[in-house]
């Protein structure tokens, strides 16, 4: 469902208990460029060059976020192709391209279970980049194999997530798993490693994640501003999406203490 930030403020009025019940990536969607993703676009930036990917290179990115990797993407001059099924990212993540991108990706609503139905050309990409998505996918193998096909022949397959050392009490679990509407699979380093166990490894890294940035009421009114310049927004609004996103980055951040990040390439 698509989030109006208009609607959402005339609701607010109303009843400002509105906020409470808003996802973590429809809240996300509202803060671009916000990231949350593990490591942030320092692993980004470090992705891209462990992969040799250069400029005119053709990447498909599955899910998107708020934009941010895409941009950065872009704004190398690699072609980017965009697959994400939440409205109000994508939405986000256009209209922040829009801003700082000359070369425009891709885009396209959907999942990517769904591929199949994209008219995307077999041996097109020289990269496919899960980002933080993987974990949000039924029958992982199966999915990854199948978008195999749209990569050349030598074209690779790029990952940066997170997997646990120690699994987390179930509260913590219960809690992520309603924030982000998805009941997640616990998977360890080597459970991530067997989903690619038929693929040739050609660089694997773990990395300590680092604990999210507690936001103040100036950084959500500035990221509010930037996206939508022409809205007034009022303190106690601002206020309280301020509130509502710490809740979710300490969730978050009490989660990462069981976890590492990683950085993994397959051909």
């Amino acid at each position: 469902m698509e989030l109006n930030i208009k609607y959402l403020l005339e609701q607010f009025l109303v009843d400002p208990k509105i906020i409470d019940n808003i996802g973590y990536f429809d809240l996300l969607s509202l803060l671009t460029p916000t990231s949350l993703h593990p490591g942030g676009l320092d692993i980004t930036a470090k992705t891209i060059d462990i992969a040799n990917l250069k400029y005119g290179d053709k990447v498909l990115e599955i899910g998107c976020g708020t934009g941010t990797t895409t941009t950065t993407l872009s704004m190398v001059g690699l072609n980017i192709t965009v697959i994400e099924k939440n409205l109000n990212l994508l939405n986000s993540t256009q209209s922040y391209c829009k801003k700082h991108c000359n070369n425009l990706p891709r885009f396209i609503l959907g999942d990517v279970c769904e591929i199949d139905n994209f008219n995307l050309n077999y041996n097109e990409f020289d990269a496919i980049l899960f980002e933080c998505v993987i974990g949000f996918i039924k029958n992982k193998k199966d999915i990854i194999n199948n978008v195999k096909k749209y990569l050349k022949p030598y074209g690779k397959i790029i990952i940066c997530d997170m997997h646990y050392n120690t699994i987390p009490n179930n509260d913590i679990l219960e809690k992520i798993s309603y924030a982000v509407d998805w009941r997640f699979e616990v998977l360890y380093e080597n459970d991530w490693l067997n989903l690619f166990n038929e693929y040739k490894k050609v660089y694997w890294e773990k990395f300590e994640l680092v604990q999210s940035t507690i936001t103040n009421i100036n950084d959500i009114k500035n990221l509010l501003k930037f996206q939508y310049p022409e809205i007034d927004f009022n303190d106690y609004f601002c206020d309280k999406i301020n509130e509502k996103m710490n809740s979710y980055k300490k969730l978050f951040n009490s989660n990462k203490l069981y976890c590492n990040g990683h950085i993994g390439i397959f051909s």
